[in-house]
């Protein structure tokens, strides 16, 4: 009997690492177009507003193309190598109020209600725009699924137009439940 009640977890695991696999070939596929295309006119220059992100570029070999990273992101492919590359200029490009590893899961809950009751989808977290502009990415990575799991795509935006950088913004999200 335990053996069958394992089975469909089993088989949630392997459709659960299937999703993952299918999700970083598609931004393997992504970052090699603008890896390409980057390489007709500038180094490629990765910024990643989402930690999922982060952990891809930096299984795809990538991390030495970091430039910016979510306040969040803490590891590329590990937490030592992100340390690393804190050290040498890797720019934090986002805040939050909130501190998850200092807040309890009810107080975090409220907090965010609140912020999306007062201020909308954007008010849960800064985009430094300062540090955009000296990490100067080519290629954005970020997601507009949801407004409380990354910063806002007019916030990104707005940084980016004041910045007067234009780059390759790659949104990774399911288009489907197959995704």
């Amino acid at each position: 009997a335990s053996l069958q009640r394992s089975k469909p977890r089993v088989r949630a695991l392997r459709t659960s690492y299937a999703r993952t696999v299918m999700h970083r070939r598609v931004t393997a596929e992504a970052l090699t177009r603008c890896a390409r295309a980057s390489s007709l006119r500038a180094p490629l220059r990765i910024m990643s507003l989402l930690p999922s992100a982060t952990e891809i570029v930096g299984g795809l070999g990538l991390e030495q193309s970091l430039v910016g990273v979510s306040h969040e992101c803490d590891l590329a492919p590990t937490a030592e190598r992100l340390d690393a590359l804190l050290e040498g200029g890797l720019e934090r490009v986002t805040t939050s109020d909130i501190d998850p590893h200092a807040t309890p899961q009810g107080e975090i809950d409220r907090l965010v209600k609140a912020a999306l009751k007062e201020g909308g989808p954007g008010a849960l977290y800064g985009v430094d725009g300062a540090a955009v502009a000296r990490a100067a990415p080519t290629v954005l990575l970020t997601q507009t699924l949801c407004g409380v799991c990354a910063p806002s795509t007019d916030a990104v935006a707005a940084v980016c137009a004041a910045s007067e950088l234009e780059p390759t913004v790659v949104n990774l999200e399911p288009n489907d439940l197959a995704d």
